[in-house]
């Protein structure tokens, strides 16, 4: 359990020790594309002078980093964030293990922490926050919902549809994975982490994949992905079990620091509800979401049903 109190006291102390440091650093591994969109996202501010994550460049992969950056300053540490290029979220990952990084730009699920090493931050996504749906391209969502609803009338669930398509997906995603597995969905196409979703989709290998519906700042739920649009399958969703956290290195010099300074600023913005504005910048969305079906396994029951 964090001690709000403890670690408060901690922090001061801590931060006396920089406090002659003109710009205290904190280096993240990013991919360069994360790099590139965060910058884009930030067009010139800080990121204390961030009140809105919608715009063009507001999905997770930036709205993460932001978040990231003010919790810092909430939590007392006005730290600049200095990026280490990694080509993936893995070996970004390896990098904060290893020490050669305090943390990634990106959360990371709950049981890939391993506490031996690394510090877990409060959930920026606690269990069944972050959501999925069904993503496919528009021509291909019109045949699926056509089916869907003539299942309905047939008394056949959603899933006896989809299990007719296959999935794009791969085995290192595990939560996906297992994810697509617990649902009996044909996740056959095991895929390079390399090579591109759109292409494949494009190229009729795959039919659907699991898309986030989460820190979407763009006006539309679906995206521009290469050559093609993917786009949901209206009505339903799956929501995971596990939550997702930043993973801070305790081989890091700066790592005690940094997750003090983190942990006190992630819980000022969730009791705030700016992590709530950050995961549905709209609250419409959030609102047309909610009334979609969940799909995944024991999914939580609204009060009335």
């Amino acid at each position: 359990m964090f001690n709000l109190k403890y670690y408060g006291t901690l922090l001061l102390i801590l931060l006396g020790y920089i406090s002659q440091v003109a710009a205290f650093e904190v280096v993240i591994a990013a991919t360069p594309y994360q790099q590139e969109k965060y910058q884009a996202f930030l067009n010139g501010r800080d990121c204390q002078e961030i009140d809105s994550y919608i715009g063009e460049n507001a999905f997770r992969i930036t709205l993460e980093i932001a978040i990231l950056c003010k919790a810092l300053h909430y939590g007392g540490l006005p730290a600049k964030i200095k990026f280490k290029s990694a080509p993936n979220y893995s070996r970004g990952l390896l990098e904060v293990k290893k020490g050669n990084v305090v943390m990634s730009a990106a959360t990371t699920w709950a049981d890939e922490i391993d506490e031996t090493i690394l510090y877990k931050s409060e959930p920026l996504f606690a269990s069944r926050e972050f959501v999925k749906g069904f993503f496919t391209t528009p021509a291909l969502k019109q045949e699926i919902e056509i089916k869907i609803a003539h299942a309905a009338n047939m008394q056949k669930t959603p899933l006896s549809v989809l299990q007719a398509y296959p999935f794009l997906s791969n085995n290192l995603w595990k939560q996906d994975w297992a994810m697509l597995k617990a649902l009996n969905l044909p996740a056959a196409t095991t895929m390079s982490i390399n090579k591109s979703i759109c292409k494949i989709i494009e190229a009729e290998r795959a039919s659907l994949y699991l898309g986030e519906l989460v820190m979407i700042g763009q006006s539309q739920l679906g995206f521009p992905c290469d050559n093609i649009q993917l786009v949901p399958i209206d009505g339903f969703k799956v929501a995971f079990h596990q939550s997702r956290h930043y993973a801070v290195s305790k081989r890091h010099p700066n790592g005690k620091l940094v997750y003090t300074a983190l942990q006190i600023g992630i819980q000022e913005m969730r009791k705030s509800g700016e992590i709530a504005s950050a995961q549905y910048p709209e609250k419409s969305k959030k609102l047309t979401l909610e009334s979609w079906v969940d799909l995944s396994p024991n999914p939580k029951r609204k009060k009335n049903q």
